[in-house]
């Protein structure tokens, strides 16, 4: 659990030395999220999927609006300064891109919860299994959302297919560290909701330097900070 607490360390000391950047970027990502918001809202509603799922997935879902905050994020997790025009940047390069995480991962969560629900559903105990093994299933995906955004800006180059297949890897190699900071995150969302201006001001932000501080301790190991 080493890793969980040193991803926590650096992701909240990176967080409280840019408080005041962060608080005004919170604000800029949580408007411009409202529209992704709404049509996820809208998705799952018409699926009929349950209310708690929906909360669940909102805030890991990856979006043209949170890519820029995650730039702010990645730079401080290697150690270098930030900047609005570092923001504007990053959200100006890669938001097509990051609008094509937001659509393949809305499908594919829509696609693997309504698997998962079918399957528990239907009176058979071996098809019933396969709808536990589908939550399995939901537990991963889930997690390796929070990679996507610093895969993305990681990997500059890399393709979209790249991408998912790396988080899935990572999710799956580092379950101790991605399964600690996929907790963290839940109960930080739990906070924020109770809180309302939490959300913005605090918990994105956060998440974005947990998500970034994550996948560089997953891939080089610690330090998080490479000098």
């Amino acid at each position: 659990m080493g890793g969980v607490f040193t991803v926590l360390k650096w992701g909240a000391r990176d967080w409280y030395d840019e408080m005041v950047m962060f608080t005004g970027v919170g604000v800029i990502a949580t408007i411009a999220s409202l529209p992704f918001l709404a049509v996820l809202f809208a998705l799952f509603a018409a699926l009929q999927l349950p209310l708690l799922f929906i909360l669940a997935f909102a805030p890991f879902i990856p979006s043209p609006a949170l890519v820029g905050m995650y730039g702010l994020a990645r730079e401080l997790a290697k150690g270098e300064g930030i900047s609005w025009a570092l923001f504007k940047q990053v959200t100006s390069q890669y938001w097509k891109k990051s609008l094509l995480l937001y659509v393949i991962s809305l499908a594919g969560t829509a696609l693997i919860i309504t698997s998962m629900l079918f399957y528990l559903s239907i009176d058979n105990q071996i098809l019933q299994f396969l709808g536990y093994a589908w939550l399995y299933g939901v537990l991963i995906w889930l997690m390796m959302q929070m990679y996507l955004l610093p895969l993305l800006l990681e990997q500059e180059r890399g393709s979209i297919f790249r991408i998912y297949r790396n988080a899935l890897i990572i999710a799956v190699a580092k379950p101790l560290v991605t399964l600690g900071v996929f907790i963290v995150s839940i109960l930080l969302l739990i906070a924020g909701a109770f809180t309302v201006i939490g959300l913005p001001l605090v918990v994105l932000p956060l998440m974005a330097s947990l998500g970034a501080h994550a996948l560089r301790y997953s891939v080089y190991g610690p330090p998080v900070i490479l000098r």
